[in-house]
């Protein structure tokens, strides 16, 4: 058995990945007809057969493949002595690491651009190696990485949200749960409206809107859109507490 995206919302069953051989001028070998215990054969291409025996061709490395047919580029090592260190998948690396981020993530729509990934690891490369020899430099670029997910991050929560994008997709992505997602996005997200027409603000609101209009409606709502809370006015406490 392959690899298997799991989310249900995601509907990617078809999209099964795998690790296969790769042969010295860059092709993969033909299926081996494998014998059956009924004595008849069949077509298997797993990579740990391709070992050079018995008149086998030798696998020289594997890469990344998909049940659709999608190839990953590039080629990794062939440890024929260890399948978790060959295929990745326990260790979140090679060609495990391949389908899922570059062939699952398009999908997904969540797969960054080379040159955004690039420039990513270029900063973790200096990061590792500047921690302890020059700490405040690290400090310093860590600063400004949280600026950039303070100034950034909720306007891609809330867009995601006005996108039809689950709180349990969002979650995936972050590395987080569906619950963590909602409470970190929640208060940026205007999702609904009260009976009169005024924005119901998901968590919290600007004080400056509530001023504009005399009234705001503070609201946590669920996936569905409803409201958890009740709806309270510009002039009740609690919402004072927003300014």
């Amino acid at each position: 058995m392959g690899w298997v995206h799991e989310d249900p919302d995601a509907d990617l069953y078809d999209h099964e990945g795998y690790a296969v051989a790769v042969l010295a001028d860059g092709t993969e070998p033909e299926p081996i007809q494998v014998p059956l215990t009924n004595g008849d054969a069949a077509p298997n291409s797993a990579w740990w057969l391709y070992h050079g025996r018995d008149g086998r061709p030798l696998a020289a490395g594997v890469k990344a493949a998909c049940a659709c047919g999608w190839r990953a580029k590039e080629i990794h090592p062939v440890y024929f002595d260890d399948h978790e260190m060959t295929d990745g998948f326990e260790y979140n690396d090679g060609p495990y690491w391949n389908w899922a981020r570059e062939h699952i993530a398009s999908l997904l729509g969540t797969a960054m651009p080379p040159e955004l990934s690039d420039a990513l690891d270029t900063v973790a490369e200096h990061v590792k190696q500047l921690a302890v020899e020059r700490p405040l430099v690290v400090l310093a670029t860590v600063a400004r990485m949280e600026a950039l997910v303070a100034a950034y991050a909720p306007t891609a929560g809330a867009t995601a949200r006005a996108k039809d994008v689950t709180w349990d997709r969002i979650g995936k992505v972050l590395g987080t749960t569906r619950q963590a997602a909602y409470q970190r996005f929640r208060k940026y997200t205007e999702a609904a409206r009260t009976d009169d027409g005024l924005p119901i603000h998901i968590g919290g609101c600007t004080y400056q809107f509530a001023a504009h209009n005399d009234r705001c409606g503070c609201a946590g709502l669920n996936d569905e859109g409803q409201p958890t809370v009740s709806v309270v006015r510009a002039a009740d406490v609690e919402h004072a507490r927003h300014a």
